[in-house]
């Protein structure tokens, strides 16, 4: 008698457990659809905002979240203006093109005004335009990505095995020069070869070619949502 009993205790345990398991489950999921229920509600920017405060929270950090004082579309004109103004004053236009984006500034540089054909060396007078372009770029803050691109024709050299080679070889020219010589910094620039894998035109006519045959100076727009933490 004494061992059944012992064995109905065991049995009236796991019961418990197994009920406290199912309770435990429950609330987990009812909390997950009222947090999903709240958080549909709530605008990206208020999300932002919760997954920062709880991230740094769960650092021992106090966050301090803010907005950013202009909009995207506002710093987005501000750039824009501040290249075309400053492209207008230079007298620039004829040697580049400038295209805007939702989250970027794209400055179009054809490759004969920077390079010669199958070379990454910057001529004497590419070196100037990069001078004035570079003014402009230290004046903005933003960081800064420098796009290679080439076209569809094959190249094989001493120096450069294929176009993707050259086109990064070019672009790290660029970047080179106008931290060395202009003075911004590398932590803003960032250098990328594509070689003839982004095209802008159809690469089947030689005006075409030469479109693709190019240099893009991109200025990216910052985040919208920034904070400031600090430790207590």
């Amino acid at each position: 008698m004494p061992r059944r009993k012992g064995k109905k205790k065991e049995a009236e345990g796991g019961n418990f457990y197994t009920i406290w398991a199912d309770l435990n489950s429950f609330l987990m999921i009812l909390f997950l659809l009222l947090y999903t229920f709240v958080m549909d509600k709530v605008s990206e920017v208020e999300q932002q905002k919760i997954y920062e405060s709880i991230r740094m929270s769960l650092k021992g950090t106090h966050l301090q979240p803010k907005i950013a004082e202009e909009s995207p579309d506002k710093e987005r004109q501000n750039v824009v203006d501040t290249v075309t103004k400053y492209i207008e004053d230079q007298k620039l236009s004829d040697f580049l093109n400038v295209m805007v984006e939702e989250n970027k500034v794209r400055i179009i540089l054809a490759q004969p005004v920077l390079f010669d054909t199958g070379e990454a060396i910057l001529k004497e007078g590419a070196m100037e335009l990069l001078a004035d372009i570079g003014k402009m770029l230290a004046s903005a803050k933003n960081p800064i990505i420098v796009e290679g691109h080439t076209d569809n024709v094959p190249i094989r050299t001493e120096k450069y095995d294929s176009n993707w080679e050259l086109s990064f070889a070019r672009s790290y020219s660029v970047i080179k020069y106008l931290i060395k010589s202009v003075g911004i910094s590398p932590v803003r620039m960032h250098a990328i070869g594509y070689g003839e894998y982004r095209p802008i035109a159809p690469n089947d006519t030689a005006e075409n070619r030469a479109q693709n045959r190019r240099i893009e100076i991109n200025i990216l727009l910052k985040e919208v949502f920034v904070s400031a933490g600090t430790k207590e």
